[in-house]
């Protein structure tokens, strides 16, 4: 029999923060598309004034149409002489019919902060939408070559929470990227660039020498990095625990790494390392 109950719509996440300076969506997901266009109203709270502060987009109203199961509201921070430190907002989804909201998910908590970074991030973490950073690796422990091999890219984006990280992850949360060519490493494990939804928020910790310098080490943070497989493979995911060091310069905007994987949850070693190299822009 068919299912005619209505869509259940809540928030994922109940907290985040984001980087005052750049701003940040807001997702609402339902079980479900809706059968009928239909809009999802926010009360909004919190110390953070709206028109002031911030502003949100679709006058604040969720705009749900058939075929969607996410839908986004963003949050545009406003030029203020307001100190945005502490400052937060909160969203909470107001009934409408047609769709039924989720108990516990109702209600969305929005801080705003300020990484301040002082190494020169975007030389590999670009201010555009989708900033490309290539990089090349061995695929082992034996130095980069010159030239393009092992070539691969992902995007690259200025942690807004920890100050001198940059992630790598695609602003579409069900999209992957290619972070450390991961995508080729385990293509023999069922993944894909379309299966894999690779994201590493806080990939790497940048630390200058001496305050100002722009030479400095560099720290993989180590983490578990979770791979889909394909659904027609019809395995689970599985997970890689990356770690590592190295070295970047911001005048030549060099990265060089040495990156450990855990691939023992596949069969694999407990300590596999490769190198790479990441530069502010791809090799000729």
């Amino acid at each position: 029999m068919p299912n005619n109950a209505p869509p259940i719509a809540g928030f994922g996440t109940l907290n985040k923060s984001f980087d005052a300076r750049v701003g940040t969506e807001a997702v609402l997901y339902l079980n479900k598309p809706v059968s009928a266009p239909a809009g999802i109203a926010v009360t909004t709270g919190g110390n953070a004034i709206r028109g002031i502060d911030y502003e949100l987009s679709g006058d604040g109203v969720f705009r749900l149409n058939p075929g969607l199961t996410e839908v986004i509201l963003k949050i545009t921070p406003l030029p203020t002489q307001r100190d945005i430190e502490n400052k937060f907002l909160t969203l909470t989804l107001r009934d409408t019919t047609g769709v039924v909201l989720a108990e516990g998910r109702r209600t969305l908590t929005l801080s705003f902060l300020n990484a301040a970074h002082t190494v020169q991030l975007s030389l590999w973490a670009k201010d555009v939408a989708f900033p490309q950073l290539f990089g090349y690796t061995s695929l082992g422990p034996e130095p980069v070559p010159d030239g393009r091999t092992g070539e691969h890219f992902c995007f690259a984006y200025k942690s807004s929470v920890s100050p001198n990280v940059i992630g790598f992850y695609h602003k579409d949360t069900a999209a992957s990227t290619n972070a450390l060519n991961i995508h080729r490493l385990y293509a023999a494990q069922n993944i894909t660039s379309a299966s894999a939804r690779v994201r590493i928020p806080q990939a790497l910790r940048f630390t200058p020498d001496t305050p100002g310098s722009k030479i400095g080490s560099v720290e993989v943070i180590r983490q578990a990095v979770t791979l889909r497989r394909t659904a027609a493979s019809g395995q689970p995911p599985f997970n890689i625990t990356i770690w590592g060091s190295g070295r970047y310069s911001e005048v030549t905007g060099s990265v060089f790494l040495d990156v450990h994987f855990d691939e023992s949850e596949i069969g694999g070693p407990r300590d596999v390392l490769r190198k790479y190299v990441y530069e502010k822009e791809r090799r000729p």
